[in-house]
């Protein structure tokens, strides 16, 4: 064989060979990829549900174990988390925050967790919590022309009451947080008012009522009322207070007491 042609052959089988083999390497290589951090979580979106809970998703990583929220009213991330949940596993996603205050711009980030690397980088997302409304319906029962018993679930926390119209501001007391009731006194009759339920600057519950009219301690009569039957019941001294409207009174009424009667609303008969 002719001696060109013997090292032209050699040099390709070892050219050949040689390029198998860095082509066995790449693909090893790829397949046992290494890294010494966890993948940041991808696809992260909050959404508000129940005014003060928020809903967080995201993907999966391959190489996390477990995520950590922490939660945040600075928009930058600065000082101490509101909140931290640790060690949620995927299968818990969507996460939902629970416990947040209403009406609250919160900054959220969430990072993963792997075993044997670092922690991912966070991602993050904001939310704003809605208005809380913890008020519960006025009792009427508790309702006067000039004052209103305000409740909530005991045990809620809050801190003030303020009352429009009238710039009525009232503390609550840490009996009546336990209570969840606070008596208001100092209103007028016939009075539409909003009340607003704070936990210090965080409204908790609003509410409007209308006070009844001030009949100042008389006896409250409407025409539904059969008014012979309370006039004959009446004790000495009683005075009662007649809404406008037609009162029938078909037999003889004889009154042997000092009662008086006058009209709930002398301007509308």
């Amino acid at each position: 064989m002719n001696r060109n042609k013997l090292y032209t052959s050699i040099f390709c089988v070892l050219t050949s060979i040689s390029l198998l083999g860095c082509k066995d390497d790449v693909t090893e290589e790829i397949t046992k990829l290494q890294v010494d951090r966890a993948f940041s979580p991808t696809g992260l979106t909050a959404t508000i549900v129940d005014k003060t809970g928020v809903r967080l998703t995201w993907k999966a990583v391959n190489n996390a174990k477990t995520y950590t929220i922490e939660v945040f009213e600075t928009a930058d991330f600065s000082g101490t988390p509101t909140k931290t949940v640790d060690n949620i596993t995927f299968l818990q996603v969507p996460y939902t925050l629970t416990g947040l205050a209403g009406d609250t711009q919160y900054s959220i980030r969430v990072k993963a967790v792997g075993e044997g690397v670092t922690d991912s980088k966070y991602v993050t997302a904001t939310a704003k919590t809605d208005a809380e409304q913890i008020f519960q319906t006025v009792n009427t029962a508790k309702l006067t022309a000039t004052s209103v018993a305000l409740n909530w679930p005991a045990g809620q926390a809050a801190t003030t009451i303020t009352l429009t119209p009238g710039n009525i501001t009232r503390n609550i007391t840490a009996a009546e947080v336990a209570a969840g009731e606070a008596m208001i006194t100092g209103l007028t009759g016939e009075n539409l008012y909003t009340a607003k339920l704070l936990n210090g600057a965080k409204v908790r519950g609003t509410i409007t009522f209308t006070t009844p009219l001030d009949l100042g301690g008389a006896i409250a009569v409407t025409p539904a009322d059969n008014l012979a039957t309370l006039i004959a019941n009446a004790n000495a001294g009683d005075v009662f207070a007649l809404f406008p409207g037609t009162y029938n009174i078909n037999a003889d009424l004889v009154v042997g007491k000092s009662i008086s009667l006058k009209g709930a609303r002398p301007s509308s008969k």
